[in-house]
């Protein structure tokens, strides 16, 4: 299979003088596993992992102070019908 990667960059908007939080999110619709390489995020702020859903509930959704960090160009490896949501703090 192969993996195919999208980026919104949310810098390029109409609201002058709002800071947002960065997201990063790999999608997973195949039947086996694929290794995604996590970019450095548009600010330079660094990523935690919110959302996982191959992971078991409650661990698939976590709260920013319980998110592990994932450092950038890890090679991250999403499973099967998955996704993962990493997203920034300021």
């Amino acid at each position: 299979s192969r993996a195919i990667a999208y980026a919104l960059d949310g810098r390029h908007c109409d609201r002058l003088g709002v800071i947002d939080n960065d997201f990063y999110v790999a999608m997973n619709a195949g039947e086996s596993p694929v290794e995604f390489r996590i970019p450095a995020s548009p600010s330079g702020a660094p990523w935690k992992r919110i959302v996982y859903t191959a992971l078991p509930s409650p661990e698939d959704f976590l709260g920013l102070d319980f998110a592990p960090s994932i450092p950038v160009m890890h090679r991250y490896s999403v499973q099967a019908h998955s996704m993962i949501i990493l997203m920034t703090t300021r």
